[in-house]
Order: structure tokens, then sequence, then C-alpha cells
């Protein structure tokens, strides 16, 4: 998951000499479920509401998903494994907004970034694979160019010194590097030994294993072209135009061939698919520095926002691609997979007076004819859902769809002729 979720885990050993640690999130333990099943059939949709506890570094609110110092809190979320495709990133992006309206928040705003496209291009830029790990996860820090121009100036002069003058260089190092945090997400360094979202100690020791350690002598291009993606954001074109223009100006000026086009592809089937899938267009923007967060995200990234009472741009929750965590949880080969999580605690804690009780029924199962096309398969669902009908989607045959519904209670499925009608066919 990454040194930031790691460093929040209470973990120890049992009296038996064990190792062992409390979950402090559900995706791993969702992925491992379903690899346990080895007769299980893909692709395979999980829901879950679940607590998990994390550890608030020294209570610093830019801690991963912990806030106000609450160690343990409700994650309430979905997982959908076996599926590749903009498609099923657009199902879970709607399915997360669902789940907020299903609580009261009607307006969330989907902020999208994609965590392959930051990893591949900072792979062509020919860095270690530490330092690219390093800027990966820390991209949301890294956007005051001015300020990260003086971070490099310093550790470049000091990759000639001695092992004490790396040393002596952490306070003035890290000082500038609080003046790259966003606003309100960094705790004085003199005050608590914090800053943003790991220690004093913590920083000191990843830049040194990413950057200096591995031998690294330019840090110049990594630094100002990470700064530069991390301050792409807005409306897709100009967000895409912009990063094509970013790549043009490395190419020229480093050799470096940073083509976007693959990526950048994605981001737009991502968006495209979303908006067929309901979510208006207005409220769905692209962050080329949106934070990876975990550090198994391979694909698109996603926050989900709000203003929820009295507080304004409220995270409610986020969730992304991840095809390799399943090999690295023992898996053969990667699997496709996603998913949301959402800070149940938190939203209720910021919802005024109560909720209704709902009665939850089983969502009914829209499939395709072969000839039927997504776009209509994506209007007939919105349709269904517009009049407070829950719809899960089916991207494969009829058969596909008759297993589905079987599995969760459904005794038939609604196929999507061409001509839009909807034809409900027994399981």
């Amino acid at each position: 998951s990454g040194g930031v979720l790691s460093s929040q885990m209470y973990a120890f050993n049992s009296p038996d000499g064990a190792d062992v640690s409390i979950r402090p999130e559900m995706t791993a333990p969702v992925i491992r479920h379903a690899l346990e099943d080895g007769n299980a059939q893909y692709p395979r949709r999980f829901q879950y509401a679940a607590p998990v506890i994390r550890y608030p570094e020294h209570s610093s609110k830019g801690a991963v998903d912990v806030s106000n110092g609450n160690r343990s809190f409700t994650q309430v979320g979905a997982e959908l494994i076996g599926q590749d495709g903009p498609e099923s990133d657009a199902e879970v992006i709607a399915a997360a907004c669902e789940a907020a309206a299903a609580v009261g928040i009607d307006d969330c705003r989907v902020v999208l970034g994609h965590a392959g496209l930051t990893r591949a291009l900072l792979e062509r830029l020919k860095i270690p694979r530490g330092a690219r790990q390093f800027l990966a996860l820390n991209i949301e820090q890294l956007k005051d160019e001015a300020s990260v121009e003086e971070i490099v100036r310093e550790v470049e002069g000091l990759l000639a010194e001695s092992p004490a003058g790396i040393e002596s260089f952490r306070e003035r190092y890290l000082d500038r590097l609080a003046a790259v945090q966003p606003a309100g997400a960094m705790v004085g360094v003199a005050a608590t030994g914090t800053l943003g979202r790991r220690s004093v100690t913590s920083i000191d020791a990843r830049i040194r294993d990413a950057f200096v350690d591995d031998g690294l002598d330019d840090l110049e291009t990594p630094f100002r072209f990470v700064s530069k993606l991390a301050s792409i954001s807005g409306e897709l074109e100009s967000a895409a135009n912009a990063l094509t223009e970013l790549c043009d100006e490395y190419v020229d000026s480093s050799q470096l061939q940073l083509d976007p086009t693959v990526e950048t592809h994605q981001v737009r089937s991502t968006v495209r698919c979303a908006i067929n899938e309901g979510i208006d267009p207005s409220r769905l923007t692209v962050d080329f520095g949106l934070p990876v967060g975990m550090a198994y995200y391979t694909g698109m990234v996603f926050e989900l926002r709000a203003d929820v009472g009295p507080q304004t741009d409220m995270k409610l929750g986020s969730g992304g691609r991840y095809d390799s965590l399943a090999y690295a949880l023992g898996a053969s080969n990667d699997i496709p997979a996603l998913g949301f999580a959402l800070n149940l605690d938190e939203i209720l804690a910021a919802i005024p007076g109560d909720l209704d009780e709902q009665t939850v029924t089983a969502p009914t199962v829209l499939v395709g004819t072969s000839d039927a096309g997504h776009l209509a398969l994506s209007a007939a669902a919105r349709t269904l859902r517009q009049d407070s009908e829950s719809v899960v989607v089916c991207h494969g045959d009829i058969g596909d769809a008759k297993l589905l519904a079987g599995s969760i209670g459904q005794d038939s499925v609604c196929v999507v002729m061409a001509d839009g009608t909807i034809e409900t066919v027994p399981v």
C-alpha cells in the first residue's frame, strides 16, 4: 500500500511470536477473499461496510483518510475484480456517486487523475525506481515550481559533499519542502516533528534512499517535470492539451520520449464513459496532480468531493484501479481490478439531521444484445436509475448476466435491444 498507509498500521507480535497487524483498509482483504475461491468466475463484484483502524500520525490531518485524530472508522465501498476497460472505471465512479447520494449527498464532484500516466512518464525520465515512487506519491506536495527549484539547487550542491554534509542538509531541506505543502496540510516541524503526512525522520530517510543512495545526478529534470505535471488540472480538453505541451517541451529540451498518447486516451475514454453513466460533465474535472494515495494503484484514480454541512470541498472518499494487487497477494498473474471506499463516519458526522431508513432490494441486472452498443446500454441504465431503481450493468453476454443475477438473488435480467427497448428474460 505504500509508506503513507504502512506507517499508520498497528503492527505487533502476538504471544506466540506471529507478526500481526490490524487491518487499515478493506481492498486487500477483499482481493484475498476473491483469490481464495478458486472456482469463481470473473468479473466479480463485492460491496462491504466494515471498520478499519489506522494510527493518525501525530494526529496530523494529512494522514490518509484519518480525520480529527479518529483511529477507528467505517469504510463503505465496493470492488470490481476481473474487468478491464473504461466502462468498468466509469461504473465504479458512478457507484461511488450513488453511494454518496444514498446518504443524502447529491452534488458530488469527481476529480479524476491517472496513476499509470504519472508512473509511465516518470519511467521515461530514466530515473531510478525509488525516485519514481517517491515523486509519484508526493506529487501534490511538489506543485510550487519556484520552491522546487530551490530544493533542487541545494540537493545538487550536496551530492558532491561528504555524508556529514548530507546530514546537515536535513533541516534546510525540510524547511523548503514545508513551503511546497498545500495550505493547512503541514504541522509545524519545530513543534511536533512532523511535516504533512510523514515524520521528519521518515521524509529525510526516504529522500536519501530515493535520490542520494541511488546515485541520481540529475535532480532538476524529474523535480521540475513533476512540479509542472502536478499543476495541470481543469476541464478534460484543456488539461490534455497542457499535458501534451509539457511533454513536447521536455522532448525538445531533454531528448526524452515523453509521449502521453496512450494514457491520455485512457483518461478521455474514462471521462466519456463516466458521462454516459450519468455523471454531470460540469462536476467532473481532471487533475494530473491528484495524489496517487495507495502505492498499488496502476491506472485511473479519483476523489469524491462535496460541500457538506459546514465543510467546503470535503473529501468523501477515493478509489482507483490496481491491476497488479492480486499478483502481489498470491495470484499467478495480474488481474484487472478497481474499487472505491467512503469514510462513512466522517460523512454522517457532517450531514445535518437524521437519515430515513431505506429498504434495500437486489439491483436490476442490465445487459445489451450484441448490436445494442454501449451507449444504448448506458442510456437504459441511466433512465432506470432516474426512476430510483438500483441497476448493475453487465458488459458481457446474456449468459454472464444470468450468472450475475443468480449470484445476487435476482430471478431475471433486463436485456436492452438495438432500438433501446428493454425485455425481461428469466434466469
